[in-house]
């Protein structure tokens, strides 16, 4: 129903009255044309007149519509059914499909027709059209319950007054879906499927290892496994790309559900390879299902031959000691190069090519006053390309020759003597978490490990530490801590720094664990771990890439839209925003190719809707007019994980809780009541008719139609008074 209401500015007296005056006008005025003009034609043209004064007056007076309708909505129950693969499951007592069908039957013949708004979830949420069986197939790969509460709270002009979830409450996507039921504040009655009691089943829960590793070099694989109603003695199978690399017995007992074995794995190619965990339950035991039982993750082998580029400026105990604990590491080729009189190395001096080709730079004591500016700039040239650096301090260093290289370090020289002073590690909060400063022993903490350092020298040197850097070591004079910095950490772009503002550090190595290996106790090896941890940590930076091309998961649920993105970047980092972005995908069936779309700030994306359940790789490359920005690679997986079996038995808590804490009710599938959950919905307060009134506001005064009408009006007069003579 509608109703339309004029008001206007001011008084309708003073309107009424200017538009007698106005009439009283226009005939006046044609009252003198009483010779030229019939009486007839003097009344329509005062009329037009009158008229068309009338509406541009109208103007002056603001005159505004409102139109208000108002409707009757009757109110609703969202159903909520679960739609995911787990309501397939026949478990001890139920199969789950069935129960389901049986309650929505039940629903369709005890709820009102027009009462009820039905609402299939998994992974996201579909409203319906009606409550039918067959709408719902039971095959999305995962399970969302707090995005029907999330769709609710978008649609608050409903009158939606209460929901009813059907599932076994087993979420594996998304968030608690309790905080939204309770910001939707509505009464949510939960009908749980399933049975609470655990079936025989085993599940790899979590394959965990390094993201990358090298070749020829050993790497953890943890694998976490969970077992119910199963006894004897299961075989976890570790294979790499369908070979198998490691096989492991694990005996499950009665009474422990948890169980952890880690594998050795050690590659053997570069790539990313594909590590792949199967458990074989124990012989002669069936389980509810063998989806669960493999899991995948990807790692990225890298080359096994690491160059390191090393220049002292001199030699010494320091230069020894570093060059002996790196040239121990199989996979690591040093190169090395030591300064001697004047300008000259023994053997031949570094190159702009050695540069080039190192992973990282390493300076001992480096660079001193006789040290050529030509190699100083070649090196800070590099480092602006985004090649890491060490620095370990001496005695020796020239402040100024320094001085070319600081763009690149990680502090800023204020003032460098040359005096030295003995000094042990205070490692700061951040020093005690960083990466650089484990030890690798879950015994010894760093902290513990370093503050127990002999102490080492320093130089006399005051330094800033720049935007963006950290400070992961102090000093300590004596017991007197002074907040200056020892070892420094940065990233800035492309580029990594770390600086070890000391030396004689061979006293960490020597004076430090030889009392330890004296009374027969392995030591922590700090300087070791140090070492390797900061080459790892240098080299280790994916955002030094100008062009990285990546999917959002590695893997993906059947179903499920893979997403592909790209970030491209100069060398300055600055983000481009007109590359060609194309990506080659390749699997077991054929290969297509994409290209990505800017979406703004040098990301560029697309979404595949949903591809076949496999093994996908995918090459990329970004291109601006004939310039190659960059390429890069990787992998994917389909329809591998069974998200659906990992938590089989029905979760009655969660469903309880979130039905008493919104003030609903909890059921159990084999014994719902329809009738009754209808007659209890009914008698809430809240579930009533409710009349929805709507307003609408017409400004009239400033709408083209005043203005067109007043000028026709004006125009038909004007074209009469021709007629008549009367111009």
């Amino acid at each position: 129903m509608e109703s339309l209401h004029i008001e206007l500015g001011t008084s309708w007296w003073w309107y009424a009255g200017v538009l007698v005056a106005l009439g009283a006008a226009s005939v006046w005025y044609y009252a003198a044309h009483r010779s030229a003009l019939h009486r007839s034609q003097r009344a329509v043209l005062a009329v037009l007149r009158w008229l068309g004064l009338a509406l541009l007056v109208s103007a002056l007076f603001v005159p505004v519509a409102r139109i208000v309708s108002s409707r009757t909505d009757r109110p609703q129950v969202a159903i909520v059914v679960d739609n995911s693969a787990s309501m397939r499951i026949r478990d001890n007592r139920f199969d789950r499909s069935a129960v389901v069908r049986a309650v929505v039957e039940g629903i369709r013949s005890a709820f009102p027709a027009d009462a009820v708004l039905p609402l299939r979830v998994g992974r996201t949420v579909e409203t319906l059209p009606a409550l039918v069986r067959d709408s719902f197939r039971f095959d999305d790969g995962a399970t969302n319950l707090e995005a029907p509460f999330a769709v609710l709270a978008q649609r608050r002009t409903e009158n939606v007054q209460a929901v009813v979830l059907i599932t076994d409450g087993a979420y594996n996507t998304g968030g608690m879906p309790l905080y939204e039921a309770l910001s939707l504040g509505k009464p949510v009655f939960t009908v749980g499927i399933g049975d609470t009691a655990a079936v025989k089943d085993a599940a790899i829960t979590a394959l965990v290892t390094n993201e990358r590793g090298y070749k020829g070099v050993e790497m953890p694989v943890q694998v976490s496994i969970t077992a119910d109603g199963l006894e004897g003695v299961a075989t976890l199978v570790l294979s790499d790309g369908g070979v198998e690399v490691g096989r492991a017995q694990i005996r499950l007992q009665p009474g422990q559900r948890f169980y952890r074995h880690v594998f050795s794995y050690l590659p053997s190619s570069e790539g990313i390879r594909k590590l792949t965990a199967r458990l074989e339950p124990p012989e002669g035991t069936s389980e509810l299902t063998t989806l669960n039982n493999v899991r995948s993750e990807y790692v990225k082998i890298l080359p096994n031959e690491r160059t390191i580029v090393l220049i002292a400026g001199s030699p010494g105990p320091d230069l020894a000691l570093v060059s002996t604990i790196i040239s121990g590491d199989r996979s690591i080729r040093l190169r090395q190069f030591v300064q001697k009189f004047g300008a000259e190395f023994y053997g031949a001096a570094p190159t702009a090519a050695d540069l080039r080709n190192a992973e990282s730079i390493i300076l001992v004591g480096f660079p001193i006053a006789s040290s050529p500016d030509a190699l100083i700039t070649m090196i800070a040239d590099e480092a602006r390309r985004g090649k890491p650096i060490l620095l370990i301090a001496s005695q020796t260093i020239d402040p100024r020759k320094l001085s070319i290289l600081e763009p690149v370090l990680p502090f800023t020289i204020e003032r460098w003597g040359s005096a030295e002073m003995q000094v042990a590690p205070v490692l700061t909060e951040s020093g005690t978490q960083h990466a650089l400063l484990a030890t690798g022993d879950e015994q010894v903490p760093a902290e513990k490990a370093w503050n127990g350092l002999p102490p080492i020298y320093r130089p006399e040197a005051f330094v800033t530490p720049k935007p963006g850097a950290e400070v992961l070591a102090t000093i300590a004079v004596g017991t007197t801590r002074l907040d200056e910095p020892l070892v420094i950490a940065r990233t800035s772009g492309r580029q990594r720094s770390v600086a070890l503002l000391g030396y004689g550090i061979y006293r960490w190595k020597l004076l430090g664990e030889g009392s330890d290996r004296a009374q027969g106790k392995q030591p922590p090896g700090v300087l070791d771990a140090f070492l390797s941890n900061t080459l790892r940590w240098l080299a280790n930076d994916e955002s030094s890439k100008n062009v990285r091309i990546y999917t959002s998961k590695r893997q993906y649920i059947s179903g499920e839209p893979v997403e592909f993105i790209a970030d491209v970047h100069d060398d300055a980092q600055r983000p481009i925003e007109d590359a060609t972005v194309s990506v080659a995908v390749r699997s077991s069936r054929g290969s297509f190719e994409l290209v990505l779309q800017p979406s703004g700030g040098g990301r560029y994306s697309t979404v595949v809707p949903s591809l076949e359940g496999g093994d996908y790789s995918f090459t990329g490359k970004a291109q601006r007019a004939t310039q190659l920005l960059g390429t890069d690679d990787g992998r994917f997986s389909v329809g591998e994980i069974a998200l659906e079996y990992q938590n089989v038995p029905m979760n009655a808590a969660l469903l309880r809780t979130l039905s008493e804490r919104t003030g609903g009710a909890f059921f159990e599938g084999d014994r719902f009541d329809a009738r009754a959950l209808w007659q209890r919905i009914e008698t809430l307060p809240g579930f009533q008719p409710r009349v929805v009134t709507q307003a609408r506001t017409l400004a009239l005064w400033n709408s083209w139609v005043l203005l067109a009408l007043a000028i026709t009006a004006f125009a038909i007069e004007w074209y009469l008074r021709k007629r008549y003579g009367a111009v």
